[in-house]
């Protein structure tokens, strides 16, 4: 896709985006604005007609009022009297009807009785009031009733009534507009609708339930405006209370759909200003676009020309200063510059490849090129400059290489000689670390056998301790059986007593206790025998006592010379030890001693090797500096 084109796609799209942009704002704010207006204009008109009815119901008040003063009703007249005088007021003041009623609720006209009527009620309480709309019981239509009570020395005697028709509400209402397909409508505090442009709506229980909940939910709020929904569609409704007539509403209804044509003509309007612009746009974007591109698409061939190796596209200076005149002049000069710069360094470095370095030096030119044509002239400078060298270098190198071979060869017999005694000198540090190593090896058993004797020498001082611990636990017994003889010969002292005692009783008890006698007697003799037996046990304790205390002594004695026996051939196996691990470290040493002998004897062999390689190079060198002395001869440099 050429450039030009896509200039045009997006220029084309960013005005499309935000002709968009801008007229779905217009209509959303023009539809906002219009329904904003709608719900003003609804709030105001229910509120100044809510205010008109509130001053139309407040003189109806008045009026009944001033006739419950009248003294053509109050006074004692007859009552077909009263009736036509109430009669002829409410023809005057505009009625449909006109009643008298007694302090009972009572018609004076013809006995029906009101006094179940809430309105009456509050009359006979001395309240003049309006009722809600109520259906006549004369007429058998909907109105409402204004009753003041009549007032007679300071007495109540009875009530005075007058019925309105809704009409008068409905023709208000009906001259209510505040745009197309708009209506009003009043309700009462149950949410009956009492006045209407339609009259059959008017305590219809069906038309009831169609009024939105949110309507039926206002009537605590004076004024106010919301959307709510009739039979599917949307509506605007403004609502305002009548505050004389306890919560009674004017309810304005505005059928959006109503506004939706002026939107449309605006919208249509618009589209035909966007289908214009849109075109206009298009078009300059298609001048703009060949504008633009037409430089770029010049530079684009040179450069794509350049990236092949191809000078022979040319591009004009522009006379323009914008950025795009700058652009073409900055491509033609680049061309010409790297056309001037690759000329130029192709001849130099042709004349290079010729063995000339005698050519003139590349020209200044701006920026990073200068580098490029300093780098070429250094390299060449740098060539002359070592070609120069390497020429006179190559004659002291031919004469070098030959006395570098003699010293090589001397070098290469005395390296020789050092092999040979080297070599020598291995052997015998061999042979002392052999000795070293059977020494190390006869350490080591000798320390083997000694860690053996050790061992059995603490298992006997082990076996030792233990026949101590026996010999103690045997003196320790023999404490406890000193304790039971001493206890036996405590029994028979105490049974030796006892028999005595046994005897005094059996003698005090004459022939009945010889028997006793003989029983206490024989008790004594056994408590005797006893306590010998308990003396000689005591004897043989003692001297058993002070064998196992001769025998303790001797193995005390035993113990510790076993202790200081183990003491001395631990003392003994760590010398040894020690030794073995002298010898261990001896060892190691002469052997790394060989080691670094064999090293040192194989660098000299090395050395040899590098000796008579070297005295060979040396000829190889000789006869390559005479080479190179003949290949440095070709270049032409300057001197």
């Amino acid at each position: 896709m050429k450039l030009s084109t896509k200039i045009s796609i997006v220029f084309s799209l960013t005005i499309i985006i935000l002709v968009y942009i801008i007229g779905t704002e217009a209509c959303l704010y023009s539809y906002s604005s219009t329904i904003s207006l709608v719900e003003k204009n609804s709030r105001s008109s229910a509120k100044t007609t809510a205010r008109d009815i509130e001053a139309l119901l407040q003189n109806y008040k008045n009026i009944a009022k001033a006739s419950g003063s009248d003294m053509t009703l109050i006074g004692n007249i007859p009552n077909e009297v009263r009736v036509k005088k109430v009669e002829q007021l409410a023809k005057q003041y505009g009625f449909t009807s006109g009643n008298l009623l007694d302090k009972k609720g009572v018609s004076i006209k013809d006995g029906t009785d009101f006094s179940d009527r809430d309105y009456v009620k509050a009359a006979l309480n001395g309240k003049t009031n309006i009722s809600d709309v109520t259906l006549s019981k004369y007429t058998n239509t909907y109105g409402i009733s204004i009753a003041a009570p009549l007032i007679s020395s300071g007495r109540i005697i009875g009530v005075v009534y007058y019925r309105a028709d809704v009409d008068f509400m409905n023709d208000i209402v009906k001259h209510i507009s505040v745009g197309q397909g708009s209506y009003a409508y009043i309700l009462d505090e149950n949410n009956n609708v009492i006045a209407h442009k339609n009259e059959k709506y008017i305590m219809n229980d069906k038309y009831k339930e169609m009024i939105p909940k949110d309507i039926k939910n206002c009537i605590s709020s004076q004024n106010g405006s919301i959307t709510c929904a009739y039979d599917g569609d949307k509506y605007v409704c403004g609502y305002s209370k009548i505050d004389k007539m306890a919560n009674w509403r004017v309810v304005i209804a505005s059928p959006e759909s109503a506004y939706d044509s002026d939107i449309l003509r605006f919208v249509k309007k618009l589209v035909i200003s966007d289908i214009i612009a849109l075109i206009a746009a298009i078009i300059v974007a298609l001048i703009i676009a060949k504008a633009i591109s037409r430089p770029i698409i010049h530079v684009k061939d040179v450069l794509s020309a350049l990236s092949q190796g191809d000078f022979s596209i040319q591009i004009k200076d522009t006379k323009n200063k914008d950025e795009l005149g700058i652009l073409q002049n900055s491509a033609a000069s680049l061309n010409r510059t790297i056309s001037d710069i690759l000329t130029q360094a192709g001849e130099i470095l042709g004349r290079m490849a010729d063995y000339d370095l005698t050519s003139a030096d590349m020209k200044n030119y701006p920026g990073k090129f200068d580098e490029l044509a300093s780098s070429i002239n250094s390299i060449k400078a740098i060539l002359n400059g070592m070609i120069m060298n390497i020429q006179n270098s190559s004659v002291n190198v031919e004469g070098g290489s030959k006395q570098l071979a003699e010293a090589a060869s001397m070098l290469s017999e005395g390296t020789m000689s050092q092999a040979a005694s080297l070599q020598k000198l291995v052997t015998e540090v061999e042979n002392v670390v052999g000795s070293i190593n059977r020494n190390s090896e006869k350490v080591v058993i000798v320390n083997e056998s000694l860690g053996n004797l050790n061992g059995e020498i603490r298992d006997g001082d082990r076996k030792m301790q233990e026949l101590l611990n026996v010999v103690n636990s045997v003196e320790e017994m023999s404490e406890d059986i000193k304790k039971i003889v001493n206890t036996i010969d405590g029994i028979a002292f105490q049974t030796n007593i006892l028999a005595l005692n046994a005897s005094v009783e059996a003698a005090r008890a004459g022939d009945s206790g010889k028997g006793f006698a003989v029983v206490a007697q024989e008790i004594g003799s056994l408590a005797t025998k006893s306590s010998d037996a308990s003396k000689k046990t005591a004897e043989l304790i003692e001297k058993c006592i002070k064998g196992i205390d001769s025998a303790k002594e001797y193995a005390v004695v035993t113990s510790d010379s076993l202790t200081k026996i183990v003491s001395d051939s631990s003392n003994i196996a760590n010398t040894f030890d020690e030794m073995s691990k002298d010898n261990e470290i001896q060892a190691k040493n002469a052997n790394a001693i060989r080691s670094e002998i064999e090293n040192i004897s194989q660098v000299v062999q090395s050395n040899t090797a590098t000796a008579q390689q070297t005295a060979a190079s040396t000829e190889v060198l000789s006869e390559q500096a005479a080479a190179l002395k003949d290949m440095t001869g070709r270049f032409k440099v300057d001197y």
